[in-house]
């Protein structure tokens, strides 16, 4: 834990075989014994946890009316860099800088990555690299009685099908990272931690990720969740 996050208020709880210790970012368990028994927290335990430090559980009504502004954001693509020689009270992410910078990526079967200012509208633009027609996205949308790009049954329905097909989606939230893909296979693994690996490196179109503790869910096409880790033991 970086002297940072020990200056805030945390936490902390030493059962037999563990060391757990929570600040309003998250939850660091750390095994203190490998033949400990398994050790568990109920989610209402966890939640409990969170709460007691002010952190806030949004509701799934709230998540993905978050998502829905981030994506219609068109801010999401915003170079925000750190000051050089500046003091780890200044290293702040991208998003932290600016808050509105919330970035989302496509990344393509082949691996390459790209910063979208919205998921739906970058398939709109480019309808053949997610295997798809204009006049099939348009059908799409028509046979759900929805406008064209907006949020709804319609979108879900490309969305899905362009990660069925291959592809990755990414979004970045003011506290997480999310990650959806068809699979965790060897190949998906190895594509998904090279963005990682990239994001808390170099970074990607002037947007870097400072901090290794960052929550990333990765879930499939449908959002039923494949893994909830951080950021750099993903890397």
């Amino acid at each position: 834990m970086s002297n940072n996050q020990k200056n805030e208020k945390t936490k902390e709880t030493h059962p037999e075989g563990y060391s757990l210790v929570w600040d309003k970012r998250g939850l660091i368990v750390s095994i203190t014994d490998y033949h400990a028994e398994p050790f568990f927290l109920s989610w209402k335990k966890i939640i409990s946890m969170a709460e007691s430090m002010g952190y806030e559980i949004p509701s799934k009504e709230k998540v993905a009316d978050e998502e829905v502004k981030n994506e219609d954001s068109q801010a999401d693509v915003l170079s925000v860099k750190p000051k050089e020689n500046s003091g780890m009270n200044d290293r702040k992410t991208d998003l932290e800088s600016a808050s509105m910078a919330l970035p989302g990526y496509w990344i393509s079967p082949a691996g390459t990555i790209t910063t979208v200012r919205c998921h739906i509208t970058a398939v709109f633009e480019n309808p053949e690299d997610f295997g798809f027609t204009q006049e099939e996205l348009a059908g799409i949308y028509d046979r759900h009685e929805e406008k064209y790009k907006a949020n709804g049954k319609a979108r879900d329905e490309i969305l899905e099908a362009c990660i069925s097909r291959g592809w990755i989606k990414v979004q970045r939230f003011k506290d997480v990272w999310t990650i959806n893909t068809v699979n965790l296979d060897a190949k998906n693994e190895r594509v998904i931690t090279k963005f990682v690996q990239t994001m808390l490196s170099s970074g990607k179109d002037g947007v870097r990720e400072y901090d290794p503790y960052m929550p990333v869910v990765i879930s499939d096409e449908k959002g039923d969740t494949l893994l909830r880790s951080t950021m750099g033991d993903v890397a």
